[in-house]
């Protein structure tokens, strides 16, 4: 069956996409080192990615919906690709900006056009399957960040391998784009719908993402750091907190198709929400690591599957192309992973990191309560359905 084989090549893109960022990822250090940047270079070049990322995700749905999200997905995955060799050997701070630019606005594009696409299976489906989408993301980044530090610690130099990961991946891009679905085709002239601005509903929704990818961001950067500073781990392992937050969100997605099936997507926003809620509390209130650890774990779990419901949920409502409608809910995420880390930074000087991190936990039940109360009105209509 052509959704079937969509399926599989959609998920094919989602963990394309986890590979390249991982890749990203365990590329910069050497770059900090290689190029001489200081703290404030290497935070000035991380923005270029985001402000790629930033411009191109409203542009996205347009080019979505002019060219189908098949082609667009096809496009990003082999432009994002290609791009790792040049990042990797960039000789110059100008150079790395600029590629860095290219290479967050083809993230971008991958962001609304692989939601999209997911969306089209989705429905040719007619059951839930974004939750398992984003597993393949998540995946992809644990695949592409152990293959990369096993590679390098054997001796394989970044210009080898990333030339390797970029065949590997530009291969895949090709081979699963003949089984995407191109955009339903209905008879007559195309209509063309005037843009229109977001409604409360959409805005809503966007502004829970937001506080969902503030999260995830603040996780990534900042659980390290409490984890030395505040609980005592040793540095080298300090990590082990974004290991454990990142690898319930991969088993989390993996299930939560089948949750969002049994429960309804809204009781999925509100309790995963409620769940990340009090790990975050646990993560900062436990005296112990481990303490410290298993609230990573609850984070992880609880935050697996609100963006992949809030976008199927967006994406469907009524007065505007589920593409734009797409790209608004992807773009406050991006802005929301952006700038969270910063955030919490300011905050923490503030306040303190505790104080600063625990005021997460509030944002995430405001999402929990927010969620409950439109049960009925925003999120779905069925109680098996995720809109």
């Amino acid at each position: 069956m052509k959704a079937h084989s969509a399926r599989r090549a959609t998920q094919a893109y989602f963990l394309l996409s986890g590979i390249a960022m991982a890749t990203w990822a365990a590329l910069i250090p050497s770059l900090k080192l290689r190029l001489e940047l200081s703290d404030s270079q290497l935070g000035s070049i991380l923005l270029v990615f985001g402000l790629g990322a930033i411009f191109m995700t409203p542009l996205a749905g347009r080019l979505v919906k002019r060219w189908g999200s098949h082609r667009m997905l096809a496009l990003s995955g082999m432009v994002t690709t290609l791009l790792l060799p040049l990042l990797a050997l960039a000789d110059t701070l100008q150079g790395l900006g600029a590629e860095l630019f290219l290479f967050g606005a083809a993230s971008g594009l991958a962001g609304v056009s692989s939601n999209t696409q997911g969306l089209q299976v989705q429905q040719a489906l007619e059951r839930p399957v974004m939750s398992s989408f984003h597993a393949l993301f998540s995946v992809g980044g644990l695949v592409g960040a152990l293959g990369c530090s096993l590679l390098l610690n054997i001796g394989m130099r970044w210009g080898i391998l990333s030339t390797l990961i970029t065949a590997l991946l530009f291969g895949l891009a090709l081979w699963q784009y003949p089984q995407l679905l191109p955009p339903d085709e209905q008879p007559g002239p195309r209509k063309t719908q005037p843009w229109r601005w977001p409604s409360g509903q959409l805005w809503l929704l966007s502004l829970m993402a937001f506080c969902c990818y503030l999260s995830e961001g603040a996780m990534l950067d900042w659980s390290a750091v409490f984890l030395h500073f505040e609980r005592g781990l040793p540095e080298h392992n300090a990590a082990w907190g974004y290991a454990v937050f990142a690898c319930a969100m991969a088993v989390g997605r993996l299930w939560g198709d089948r949750w969002v099936t049994a429960l309804g997507a809204t009781r999925v926003i509100a309790g995963g929400s409620g769940l990340a809620a009090g790990g975050m509390l646990l993560f900062v209130l436990s005296p112990h690591p481990v303490g410290s650890l298993a609230g990573c774990f609850l984070i992880g779990i609880g935050a697996a599957n609100l963006v992949p419901t809030l976008v199927a949920s967006g994406a469907l409502l009524p007065g505007r192309n589920p593409e734009a409608n797409i790209a608004w809910i992807v773009t406050l995420g991006y802005i929301g992973i952006i700038a969270g880390p910063g955030l919490v930074g300011f905050a923490a000087e503030a306040i303190g990191l505790h104080l600063a991190l625990m005021s997460l936990a509030g944002l995430l039940l405001w999402v929990a309560a927010v969620a409950q109360r439109s049960q009925s009105r925003m999120i779905n209509r069925e109680p098996d359905t995720p809109c």
